[in-house]
């Protein structure tokens, strides 16, 4: 499946001529086993896994993909969601300027596994716009953040190649594994 800004939601994405216009509708349509594959631009929607093995990645090395809400706009807390969902690859993808307490870039969790979180960026990602927000325990946001919550462990998690930066998140992490989880593997990131 392909996606693009210039695309359009009445397009089917099979063709690199026919793109959707948004990553959302993509995962909606898309089957199992399907590649999405998403050209250069901003894309300002939250996204949640909708099935099981789903690869979502840039469309090339040179195409730069940012996923961020746009302006005032605060309805998910997480820009990316995996819920209860196997054998999804995210690659390549940048998720910024999410702003607000409890905001996360991207959240797994449930009874999930076989995720791979490869060559991604998290950046800007807030308890608060204010800048000068005072920090305590109830001021927390997640740039990555992998969660098992069910009594099955969450497995086989891979987080690598990735980049955190310019994020304030309170009394929460850059990276963070939580919960019921085993064999992950965090490698190579940058934070």
């Amino acid at each position: 499946i392909y996606v693009s800004v210039f695309g359009d939601n009445s397009w089917n994405g099979i063709t690199m001529a026919t793109p959707v216009r948004d990553v959302q509708v993509a995962i909606n349509i898309s089957q199992p086993g399907d590649t999405i594959n998403i050209y250069g631009g901003i894309y300002y929607e939250y996204l949640e896994v909708t099935h099981d093995q789903l690869t979502i990645r840039q469309a090339s090395i040179w195409d730069t993909v940012i996923i961020e809400p746009s302006t005032g706009d605060i309805v998910e807390n997480a820009l990316l969601l995996i819920d209860g969902k196997f054998d999804i690859t995210i690659d390549g993808l940048i998720f910024a300027n999410h702003m607000y307490n409890y905001a996360q870039g991207i959240y797994v969790r449930g009874l999930s596994g076989d995720i791979a979180i490869r060559n991604c960026e998290v950046h800007d990602i807030h308890f608060s716009s204010d800048p000068n927000a005072p920090v305590n325990e109830d001021t927390n946001a997640q740039a990555i953040i992998i969660e098992g919550t069910d009594v099955v462990p969450t497995t086989n998690i891979e987080i690598s190649n990735c980049e955190v930066y310019n994020c304030r998140l309170g009394y929460s992490e850059g990276i963070a594994i939580n919960g019921n989880v085993n064999q992950f593997l965090i490698h190579n990131n940058h934070v």
